[in-house]
């Protein structure tokens, strides 16, 4: 190793501006000998010392919310974390193997995101590495711990063993952040009452009883015998939290007498009833428009349908009236077949009979008017005969009444030529009008009412009346309110990032989808990855959470044909189930809910137990049958309820929604009905309809246990598991695992090589991968975990193509995680912009051609007048590949009905007015060069410069010509110091520091590069800079930038500082030999600053580059210190072991201050001195 840095150094130093601190990162002090995990966990990691990590994200990352963005470096921090201990790629491949590097909505269908504060995961031999805030209360902390071992314990089906701890903090800039290992946790310890836990053998309704007050949360169960071993959390809660909502002795009696020996168990809906006569009067009213509406001379609705219809109204059965009223949406939602419809046979001609009235009429009129006028125009010309008026006079009055004559005749002409298209367009509006009024007829005449199903207690149904039906009821209701932000009710949650369907914009691509989704199903059931059952069937483990809300859509209600929800809908669902725990703080009562949901799933798991062949004994015997003798409340009614509760229930506006006091008699019972609510309207700029919304609850039943069998002990599954895989499915043949998860997405684990793991994703097939602006071709994911030195990179692609890589290294002050774009990512981001950059509304609209002419990361574009839609772009970023761009009419809606094109990688078109529609696909350079045959051809600004380095090709090229390589290589600095400065000048420091890192990764640590990271730096509060002056050390608070523009600068090292001068012929002469005030008096005109870190928190960050041995080792560096033995290049090169992190080169605590803080210095003190010249 010793001899490559050096050869690499020689070669480097003699003609090449890449610096050695780029090998520096790939090969700083690694080890020829395997050590044990601990060992490089210390080293990587010491106990309490926080380590910098500095992220690089792609520029998707940009586009995400602020909370986002948190999620993600967070992913980002875990995986820094895992890849810091030493594991193997296989464990780690297993740990990460459902983690995507990147958080894109649509890739969450082959994901198993954590949102929120914390991150964890299983490492193996009973050991979980968990990530959480270093700013949470000990309370929260404690909270937050267990809930990480419970939902672990979960998946692996026993409590595990350690906790291993890492805090961290992330800058407010997003950049960069800190973490520090911190001591271990036994797993014994957080199953104790230390950590809330507690545990106990129910055999009476006393044990249940004293069981529900010591725990807020149920996280397990077990068959022993006739007796049921539980275990349970107290929940932390802040001051300012409303208590837990948990349940009682009764509520749990209530849901056993309902679900006892209950396969299909109990649920809650709200269901659509009508006033049928009403509903059959506006039939009838609109039957005979209905029978002239026809397209190509056949009927839309037949007579055999409205009679169907009418027939089904008179028994009370909507499923033919649903029908028709589908029909009639689906032909309304296409403007083209209702204009064809209005323009052909009977109707066209009762149309053009109204029209051809209404033409006479105002043709009459018209003729009367100007026959009137004439009259009049006579007489006044007779006046004016008569007047005794010159002979001229009288001729320019005729003259002047017949210019008035003719205006009225024009003016008359204009009028009937205007209103008659108006008026037509009347007549058949008020044609359509019959048929609105009988779309709207259902909700007028329609209401709702609550429907129990259970087994039958004192008359009642299911847990009607009960204090859980009443949760159920309002938790369902609450639900639907939010969703479509009844009176205002989302926005007043203040809940960061909820928004309601009406307000989530999406995609001109799903316009003909959202028009098909006129009806949604919402409901509410258990969660496949909050339980598993284990120790063969004797055990029930719970996540904290074990509540979903899922949807489907169709064009009727309560249709057996439905489809997956639409992407708005999905958006919001999507949201709240990955943030249900914070909606339930804010709502206690989906606290209670989660609770309810978890003891129907043992109520319904002893049933069957009860079916399984167990023991004779045991189904004489169920551990909870004292149940049976509960006393139930079952009286409570709704509308009367929720009057009760005062401050345990948030939504407070009940005086908004019309509850009918007769109820509905509902199978000969009594229940609640109340008047369908109106959603808010819908901003024409999100431009989609709204769909009618019903649902329920679901609780546990058999078909929650179908399908799912117990955690195997002998599973071959190791650290990959998860309590939603099926483990049925799980084979292991020559060193590859595959398996399926319970809704059908398939994986494939299997290590390449002792240093590589590969993982291939295989979403279900009716899986729809789509945010609300982009939408994914259904195809494989595949991800690749390599080692490399002293690091981790995460190779991901969609199909065939390059998706993007996640690079972790260790650096001399921590880690370095960057995401680089590829194929895809780069793709989606070009599309992206172009969506938005041309769109048809954009003022400042661009041809697409010259929009990619202009783009940084395009170097080159294909393209036709003859396909004016196509464009073959090259990207920086790609790999030998070119990407296809096609724009697609917006009407098509690729998202919904229209086929998409089987090629197509994805469809992107924001969410925005005007808004263009891309598919894209990838291409092999004969691929290209046959289809652009003819083509045009031009550079983009990417042509300008690399975005990669190859040292064997760059080696290549410098033996061949050294002297036009170096001047190309110092011909693309200078290209790339003008962009960026552009950059920063414009204030987007965002694009500046993304554009230094590409350019610090081809040219090293040059010293004008090195100082705009540091403006970057400055910017984001990372750095701070301090002008010394004879007075002493002032901060700077003008912008650092202004005092580096236009001047060039080098770099000199000496004994104890790092100082970047500018390259002036007032300084030139100076040695730099001694500290910068002894190098240069104040009275020299020279400027000094010095460059310090900023901090984290608590936390001071190092100058990350300014001043390390990146620098040092750069071959425009000047070493002028007395011993060259202190130049941070010497001792990296003569003594590499000093620069692995370890406890001895820490920064030191304030009870460090007097102990000597240069051991093994890896950083210098940083000045900067300039003059009032300017380069």
């Amino acid at each position: 190793m010793r001899k490559i840095i050096d050869l690499l150094s020689i070669t480097v130093l003699v003609a090449s501006p890449v610096a050695l601190g780029m090998v520096y990162a790939q090969t700083s002090a690694s080890q020829a000998v395997v050590q044990p995990i601990e060992v490089i966990t210390d080293k990587n990691f010491p106990l309490n010392r926080p380590q910098t990590v500095n992220f690089e994200p792609n520029e998707g990352f940009y586009k995400l919310t602020k909370r986002q963005k948190d999620d993600q470096l967070r992913d980002w921090l875990l995986m820094t974390a895992l890849s810091g201990k030493g594991l193997s790629t296989e464990k780690i491949s297993q740990g990460v193997y459902d983690l995507p590097a990147v958080r894109y909505d649509f890739i969450s269908p082959v994901a198993n995101f954590e949102y929120g504060s914390t991150r964890s995961r299983y490492v193996g031999d009973g050991k979980i590495v968990a990530l959480v805030p270093n700013t949470a209360s000990k309370e929260q902390r404690m909270d937050d711990l267990a809930h990480i071992a419970d939902r672990h314990r979960k998946d692996q089906g026993e409590k595990p063993k350690i906790i291993e701890v890492f805090e961290y903090e992330i800058a407010p800039d997003k950049q960069s952040s800190v973490i520090s290992r911190k001591e271990p946790i036994n797993g014994e310890q957080i199953f104790s009452s230390a950590y809330g836990y507690f545990e106990t053998t129910i055999n009476s309704q006393n044990d249940l009883q004293s069981f529900l007050n010591q725990v807020d949360d149920i996280t397990f169960a077990q068959v022993n015998g006739s007796s049921l071993n539980v275990g349970g959390r107290k929940i932390y809660k802040d001051k300012d939290k409303r208590k837990h909502q948990g349940l009682r002795v009764e509520d749990i009696a209530a849901l056993w007498q309902s679900d006892f020996n209950n396969i299909n168990g109990s649920l809650f809906s709200l269901d659509w009833e009508f006033d049928y006569p009403r509903i059959a009067q506006a039939l009838e009213k609109a039957k005979p428009l209905l029978q002239k509406l026809k397209l190509d001379g056949k009927l839309i609705i037949s007579d055999q349908d409205i009679q169907e219809a009418k027939q089904g109204l008179l028994r009370q059965d909507k499923k033919s009236y649903f029908n028709l009223i589908a029909k009639l949406e689906n032909f309304l939602s296409s403007e083209e077949l209702v204009n064809q419809a209005f323009s052909k046979e009977k109707l066209a001609a009762e149309i053009e009979k109204e029209l051809n009235i209404y033409k006479d009429k105002k043709y009459k009129a018209s003729q009367q008017s100007i026959k009137q006028s004439k009259e009049q125009s006579q007489k006044e010309i007779q006046q004016a005969l008569e007047s005794g008026l010159s002979p001229e006079e009288i001729h320019a009055k005729i003259i002047a009444i017949d210019h008035e004559q003719k205006k009225l005749e024009s003016e008359w002409e204009k009028y009937l030529e205007q209103e008659i298209p108006w008026k037509k367009k009347e007549i058949i509006s008020s044609k359509k009008k019959e048929i609105y009024d009988l779309l709207n007829a259902q909700q007028k005449n329609g209401f709702q009412i609550a429907r129990y199903n259970g087994n039958l207690q004192d008359k009642k149904e299911g847990l009607q009346g009960t204090e859980v039906g009443m949760t159920l009821f309002y938790t369902d209701l609450l639900m639907k309110i939010w969703e479509f932000n009844f009176q205002k009710a989302t926005l007043e949650t203040d809940i960061e990032g909820f928004n309601p369907e009406t307000r989530i914009a999406v995609s001109p691509i799903y316009k003909s989808e959202l028009k098909q989704s006129n009806y949604v199903r919402l409901w509410l059931e258990p969660d496949d990855k909050g339980f598993q059952v284990a120790n063969e069937n004797r055990d029930i483990i719970f996540a904290p959470n074990a509540t979903q809300i899922k949807a489907a859509s169709s064009d009727r209600p309560q249709s057996n044909k439905e489809t997956n929800a639409p992407p708005d809908t999905a958006a919001f669902l999507n949201w709240w189930n990955n943030h249900y725990k914070e909606v339930a703080r804010y709502e206690p009562q989906y606290e209670r809910l989660n609770q309810i949901m978890k003891w129907s799933l043992v109520i319904n798991w002893l049933n069957q137990h009860q079916q399984n062949e167990l023991s004779l004994q045991y189904e004489q015997s169920n551990p909870l049958s004292f149940l049976q003798a509960v006393k139930v409340k079952r009286d409570n009614w709704f509308p009367d309820w929720v009057g009760t509760q005062g401050e345990r229930l948030k939504f407070k506006k009940w005086d908004a929604i019309t509850f009918l006091s007769e109820g509905y008699n509902y199978k000969g019972r009594k229940t609640e009905k109340l008047k369908f609510l109106e959603s808010e309207n819908i901003d024409k700029k999100y431009g989609k309809p709204y769909p009618s919304l019903y649902g329920g609850v679901s609780l546990a039943g058999g078909k929650n246990f179908e399908g799912r069998i117990s955690l195997p002990k002998d599973s071959k599954i190791g650290n990959l598991g998860r309590s939603n895989i099926d483990y049925k499915s799980v084979k292991f043949q020559r060193g590859k695992l595959e398996f399926k998860t319970l809704d059908g997405t398939k994986y494939r684990v299997r290590p390449l090589s002792k240093t590589v793991s590969e993982t291939i994703v295989e979403p279900k097939p009716e899986a729809k991968l789509r945010s609300p602006n982009v939408e994914l071709t259904n195809q494989p994911f595949s991800s690749k975990v390599t080692q490399i030195p002293d690091g981790l990179k995460l190779e991901n692609a969609i199909g065939d193509t390059e998706f993007g890589n996640l690079n972790i290294s260790k650096t001399a002050n921590g880690f370095k995680v960057g995401f680089e774009s590829r194929d895809i990512d780069a793709g989606y981001s070009l599309a992206s912009r172009l969506s938005v950059g041309t769109s048809r509304l954009n003022p400042k609209k661009v041809s697409v051609l010259n929009a990619l002419r202009e783009m940084d990361d395009v170097v080159f574009v294909r393209y036709s007048p003859s396909q004016p839609n196509d464009y073959f772009v090259q990207l920086s970023k790609s790999n030998n590949k070119w990407l296809k761009f096609s724009e697609q009419p917006l009407a098509d809606g690729s998202g919904g009905g229209a086929k998409p094109p089987s090629k197509r990688i994805m469809s992107v078109a924001e969410p925005e007015d005007g808004a263009r529609n891309f598919n894209f696909e990838s291409l092999n350079e004969a691929q290209v060069s046959q289809q652009t045959q003819g083509f045009q051809q031009l550079s983009g600004k990417g042509a300008n410069y690399k975005s990669s380095y190859n040292y064997r090709k760059e080696a290549q090229k410098l033996a061949a010509e050294p002297v036009k390589y170096v001047i190309s290589q110092k011909l693309d600095l200078q290209f790339r110091i003008k962009k960026i400065d552009g950059e920063l000048k414009a204030g987007d420091y965002t694009r500046a520091a993304k554009s230094i890192n590409e350019s610090i990764k081809l040219h090293g640590s040059e010293p004008n590069l090195i100082l705009r990271k540091a403006a970057v730096n400055v910017y984001e509060g990372r750095l701070k800079v301090e002008r010394i002056t004879p007075e002493g050390a002032k901060l700077f608070k003008q912008n650092f930038f202004d005092e580096i523009n236009n001047r060039n600068f080098k770099v000199i090292e000496n004994n104890t500082e790092f100082i970047y001068v500018q390259d002036s012929p007032g300084l030139n002469n100076l040695q730099f030999k001694q500290s910068i005030e002894q190098s240069v008096p104040f009275g020299s005109g020279a400027r000094f600053y010095k460059l310090k870190p900023g901090e984290i928190g608590r936390v001071k960050i190092r100058h990350s580059g300014l001043g390390d041995v990146s620098v040092s080792s750069n071959p425009s560096t000047k070493t002028t210190a007395s011993n060259i033995g202190d130049s941070l290049r010497f001792q990296f090169q003569n003594y590499p072991q000093r620069f692995v992190t370890n406890n001895g080169c820490q920064e030191k605590d304030e009870s460090d201050k007097n102990q000597n803080t240069n051991k093994c210095p890896l950083e210098k003190p940083v000045y900067v001195v300039t003059t009032s010249e300017k380069n």
